[in-house]
Parts: C-alpha cells; structure tokens; sequence
C-alpha cells in the first residue's frame, strides 16, 4: 500500500487523478469532491475538509491566491502522470508547428522554466 494514510476528511476535484487515486488507494476514507478548484479552497479554508488532493498546478495556484487564508502546499507527490498534445492525424501543420515548439523550447531552456514555474518542487 501506500506509505502516506491521510487522516480526517479527504478533498478532491472531481473525476481527476487525485479522485481516482483517494478511491482507489483510500477506499475508506472520508472523501468529498468538488466541482472546481475554488470550491475546494473555500472548503478547505472553512474546515469543512481536512486536506485536498489534487494536481500540483492546481495546488500551488491555489495556495497562491489563498496565502492570506493560510492556504499552503505540502509537496508530497503521489503519483507520476505522463502528459501528452493531441493533434488530428490529418492536421501535419499543427502537428509541426507544436514540435518545432517544443523543440525551440527545450533548447533555449524556457521549457525547464515554465516547469520549475508551475511545479516548483520538479525533479
């Protein structure tokens, strides 16, 4: 199983990973899901959740715009998620266009930026 048991009432985005992962790893824990992010930071902020499980994205955007409330991230990663473009087979100049992109952007080192930028704690 896994090395973290969360205690207390359990937050989540609906049908996201951290969803999944809490009903799967978590099966009996106390879990509520909330429709957007916002709603989740209200809940957590009013107590009526003990900790939310979702996205780092997510996370550290939402503590950002809580600091006030005392909103912060634990950083503890609980899964890997592979993250994937999709493009039409058919579409050959947007298929291009997004790898000369990416390219451009792992050499010149502004895709490790934009990464350190919305997941600080990145490996």
């Amino acid at each position: 199983g896994f090395p973290i048991r969360p205690e207390g009432t359990i937050g989540v985005l609906s049908a996201t990973t951290g969803d999944y992962l809490v009903q799967q790893e978590w099966p009996r824990s106390k879990r509520k899901d909330y429709k957007t992010p916002q709603e989740a930071a209200k809940a957590l902020e009013k107590k009526k959740i003990d900790l939310l499980i979702c996205d780092s994205p997510v996370a550290w955007w939402l503590a950002g715009m809580n600091e006030s409330k005392g909103l912060v991230v634990a950083p503890i990663y609980l899964s890997e998620e592979q993250l994937a473009w999709a493009v039409r087979k058919s579409d050959a100049e947007t298929l291009g266009s997004v790898n000369k992109a990416l390219e451009k952007n792992q050499k010149d080192g502004r895709a490790t930026t934009i990464l350190k930028r919305w997941l600080p704690n990145a490996k």
